[in-house]
């Protein structure tokens, strides 16, 4: 009677490690059926990076089989069309800028070659530089602070790469029907 009753205790405790088990599989398939992304355009895939705290902070691109939440964004389509610059503006100069003012690109990347774009976003929130620009030296506080800035420009069909470098100019001051003299001929 006794051996009756621990085959059955065995059995019960069977049963619930297999619908543990069916329940597992159930959150498994559905969190693999959302896994599954489409894009909403064409572009280039751009895999993000994070730091890796465990090997000392060093940033590395996500990869699969790394564990992420589901709000976590691990990768961006890139319109290489038209392109976006994401820059910051010393405060210094921000208060001479406004949105829409005309911007022209050049690239390392396509020598000799120009790209007229625009002034399409000023951020109203500085930060201090070494939080924005993390190369700027130093752990604490820098006493300078910096704004986020976003220039749109077409490219033309030029192929870019998301990362490029790029020298931005600010077109400030627009003067016409005025004398110009290089500054060596005074």
């Amino acid at each position: 009677e006794r051996r009756v009753r621990q085959i059955q205790e065995n059995l019960e405790t069977s049963k619930l490690r297999v619908r543990s088990a069916e329940h597992q599989m159930l959150r498994d398939q559905r969190e693999i059926s959302r896994a599954e992304v489409r894009a909403t355009r064409d572009g280039v895939v751009m895999v993000r990076q994070y730091r890796d705290w465990r090997s000392g902070g060093k940033s590395r691109e996500y990869k699969a089989g790394v564990e992420k939440y589901p709000q976590d964004i691990v990768a961006d389509i890139i319109d290489p069309k038209s392109m976006t610059i994401e820059m910051v503006v010393n405060e210094a100069d921000f208060h001479g800028l406004r949105e829409g003012m005309p911007v022209r690109v050049e690239m390392p990347a396509f020598p000799g070659k120009i790209f007229d774009g625009r002034l399409n976003r000023l951020g109203a929130l500085g930060q201090d530089r070494n939080l924005v620009d993390p190369t700027g030296g130093g752990g604490g506080a820098s006493e300078i602070i910096m704004f986020t800035a976003g220039i749109t420009f077409e490219g033309d069909g030029t192929q870019f790469r998301p990362g490029m470098s790029a020298q931005v100019n600010i077109v400030v001051d627009c003067r016409e029907n005025v004398v110009h003299v290089p500054r060596s001929a005074v």
